[in-house]
Parts: C-alpha cells; sequence; structure tokens
C-alpha cells in the first residue's frame, strides 16, 4: 500500500509519496518511485498509487516513456494532459496479444480465487461429496452474479467492445475455469451449465467497475500552460484491452478565486483525515451501524413488553408504538450525524484558512509531515509496514514549474555525472 498527499492553494501544489512497495502481500521494500515529472515543458506531475504496474507493465516505463516522447510538448490544460496520457497508454507498442491476454488472465484468476475461497467459506465439512461441493458452488456463483450484474461498465466501453471480447475470448475463458477447478483440492467437475455462468461472471468482470481486479490510482497534477491555478484529475485504471483504456474518472479538482486551498490524501487516507477533521473516519460508520444494531434489537422487544400489559387493545397500539419509536431512532441518529459533520467543517476550517496564505517552501513541509504521520501510525501498530522509506517531496508553481525538494536516488550523483548529463540531453 501507500501513503501520498497533494496539498495546494493559489501558489501552487506540494505532492508527497513514501517508498514502500508490499509484495506478495507480506514482504515489504522501501525503494519504490510513485512520484514523477510527467512533462518537461509544462509544469504538470503524476501520483501512482495501489497497482504498480498496468497489464504487467510498470507504471514507471509508461510515465518516462511517455515524458520521452512528449519532451518537446505544452499543453493547455492539465485535463488535455491527462486525455493525452490516457490515449498514449491505449497506443502502448508492447504486442497487443500479450496486453490483452495479460488482463484476461489477471481477471480470471482473481475471479477463480473468489469464488474458492467463498465456497471454502461456506463449506464445514470437509468431507463432502463432490455433488455437495457442486451445489456450494452454485449458490456462490449467484451471488456473484448478483453482484457484477450491479455493477456500472468502464469510461468509454460500448456495445462494440463488449462483443468483440465475447468473440475472442469466451472459449478462452471456459476451458481456464474448467482446468482451474479440476486442479483445486476440492477437484470439482463443473457441469457446463455452471461453466456458463461463470464465464458470464467472468465476462462482465472484465469490462466493468469492480473489486475483483485491483486497480491502479493515478493522479494528474500542475498547471496548464493556460491556467493560473493548479488542479488535478484522479483515474482508477484497471487495465489495457484491445484498444481500450479500462478506466474510471474518480475525481477532479482545482483551486479558483473561490476555493482558496485543498489537501487530498490517497491510498491510505484515514490518518490524513483525521488530522483535518479531528474525527477518525471509521467512527461515523461505526455510529451508524451501532444504532442501526440498537433499533433492530430493542423496538420489537420494546414494544412486545409493552402490548403485553394491554391485552386486547394490543394489535391498535403495535403499529403506533413501532413506528414512534423508529423515528426516535432516527431522530437521534440525525441528530448525531448533525454534530459529527459540524464538528468536522469546524476543525476542517481552521486548517484550510491557515492553508490558503502558506508559502511554496510551507506547502512541501505540510505535505511531507501528513505522510510522515501516516508512516508512523502504521509502524506503531500491528502493520506490516505498508507506508514507509524515504519521502518524495515535489513542488510544483506557475513560475517555477516542477521542482524536486526530497528525492531519492538508487545511486550516488558523483559517481554518475554522466546521467545528469545525458537527462539534459533528453
Amino acid at each position: 500500500m501507500t501513503a501520498e498527499v497533494l496539498v495546494m492553494n493559489k501558489h501552487g501544489v506540494a505532492l508527497a509519496a513514501d517508498s514502500a512497495v508490499t509484495t506478495q502481500g507480506r514482504k515489504v521494500y522501501n525503494s519504490a518511485n510513485k512520484l514523477f515529472r510527467l512533462s518537461k515543458r509544462s509544469a504538470i506531475g503524476i501520483l501512482v498509487y495501489q497497482n504498480s504496474s498496468l497489464n504487467g507493465i510498470p507504471w514507471e516505463l509508461l510515465i518516462k516513456s511517455f515524458r520521452s516522447e512528449n519532451k518537446k510538448t505544452q499543453w493547455l490544460s492539465v485535463e488535455q494532459c491527462a486525455s493525452e496520457f490516457l490515449e498514449y497508454l491505449r497506443k502502448c507498442k508492447i504486442v497487443e496479444k500479450q496486453i490483452n491476454e495479460a488482463y484476461v488472465r489477471l481477471v480470471l484468476e482473481n475471479l477463480n480465487e473468489n469464488l474458492l475461497n467463498f465456497l471454502r467459506m461456506n463449506i464445514r465439512d470437509k468431507t463432502l461429496s463432490q455433488e455437495r461441493n457442486l451445489g456450494y458452488l452454485k449458490a456462490v456463483v449467484k451471488r456473484f452474479a448478483l453482484y457484477m450484474s450491479e455493477r456500472t461498465i468502464y469510461d468509454g466501453i460500448n456495445e462494440e467492445f463488449i462483443n468483440k471480447v465475447q468473440i475472442f475470448y469466451e472459449s478462452f475463458i471456459k476451458e481456464k475455469i474448467r482446468d482451474f477447478f479440476l486442479s483445486v483440492p476440492e477437484n470439482i467437475v463443473l457441469d457446463e451449465q455452471t461453466i456458463n455462468e461463470i464465464k458470464d461472471v467472468a465476462l462482465r468482470a472484465i469490462y466493468s467497475k469492480n473489486d475483483i481486479v485491483d486497480y491502479s490510482g493515478i493522479v494528474i497534477v500542475g498547471y496548464g500552460d493556460r491556467e493560473y491555478f493548479p488542479s488535478y484529475i484522479e483515474y482508477s485504471v484497471y487495465g489495457l484491452l484491445f484498444d481500450k483504456v479500462l478506466y474510471s474518472k474518480k475525481k477532479q479538482d482545482s483551486i479558483s478565486l473561490q476555493k482558496c486551498a485543498a489537501v487530498e490524501p490517497f491510498a491510505q487516507t484515514d490518518v490524513v483525515e483525521t488530522f483535518l477533521t479531528g474525527i477518525n473516519p471509521s467512527f461515523t460508520s461505526n455510529i451508524e451501524s451501532l444504532l442501526n444494531e440498537v433499533k433492530n434489537k430493542n423496538v420489537v422487544a420494546v414494544v412486545q413488553n409493552v402490548l403485553s400489559k394491554f391485552g386486547n387493545n394490543a394489535s391498535l397500539l403495535a403499529p403506533m408504538l413501532i413506528s414512534t419509536l423508529e423515528e426516535y431512532h432516527r431522530q437521534i441518529g440525525k441528530v448525531l450525524m448533525n454534530k459529527i459533520d459540524s464538528d468536522k467543517f469546524y476543525n476542517s476550517s481552521e486548517i484550510y484558512a491557515s492553508l490558503a496564505s502558506l508559502p511554496i517552501p510551507d506547502l512541501a513541509q505540510m505535505a511531507k509531515s501528513l505522510v510522515e504521520i501516516t508512516s508512523f501510525k502504521r509502524m506503531i501498530t500491528s502493520d506490516i509496514g505498508t507506508v514507509g522509506g524515504p519521502i518524495d517531496v515535489a513542488v510544483i508553481s506557475k513560475g517555477d514549474g516542477f521542482i524536486w525538494i526530497d528525492r531519492k536516488h538508487y545511486f550516488e550523483k558523483e559517481k554518475n555525472e554522466h546521467f545528469f548529463d545525458d537527462y539534459k540531453e533528453r
């Protein structure tokens, strides 16, 4: 995982990113690059979080290739730069078949593993027959089918693309599904109906927004040549398939005469949100769930207790008592949520008021500090160290462009002067 922060006001924008990267769910390295300069001519940078590659291609390679091929390009806006970057990804020069198959295989592997894990959660008796295992699996598949039917498709996907996916990969998907379930210890022999049902879920997962496939978060930020205040665009990018980048726009924001400051955390956001609002983001959801739990447990019990004392009139009083108690719980919840929202607004407004006038060096210090406190929180809790390592910090301003404040190198500058000479030439 990752902790990244963007802080901006009318003076400029500061970016900070840690260096931790987790592999195989447990091994952590503290040398990853997640913050890059995206353009040599325009004042634009990019942050990357979550998945460090796109269809197996490292983001660092894609970003630096884009920068090199567009070294003389000047973009009028951040949005224009972001659009051309997505277009560059679409035209990636790696062999198309390998790119397509890598994404389809990833979707299938993740879906099959999810189905198997849910199946094992439902099976308590490990000695069940083949028929019972298959019955449990069918029930799990129906749940996944319902989940996928509610998902929206990626931006820019049309019926022609969906048909193309089905034509090219239907038989491939069915074969891989059959082979996977034969290879697991449960040794489930799938019937044709179940294979087709899983295949339909897999096809939908290929072109729909879902939690089955891990995504890459990218944030493109800075100034276009005709922009006087900074802005950013955040995307979730899932993969490449045929001539499409499978993505969705997550958020877009900018500084203006009316909006003077902004702080945006990415990936692991809880610590920064707690700092800004004074309230942990999980607190609100916990309050809501606890209120619902109390209501569900107590309303019926209270009503039954009261009605037991009214004899024949009980049936007339029941609806009135239930509605009164439910309204009482709703009002308590409303008051609590309003108070929480009010406190969040009050706590954050003081920070934003000060942030609006911070000079660029202090923006950089604030961005770095927010990543540091996230790293410190993870270090002293029962965490494997998903945030850590050197913190890269950069600032972008209209006048000075992209400037590194803190930057790690895996080599010593004094021993590699040729690198910097070549970089200037490039």
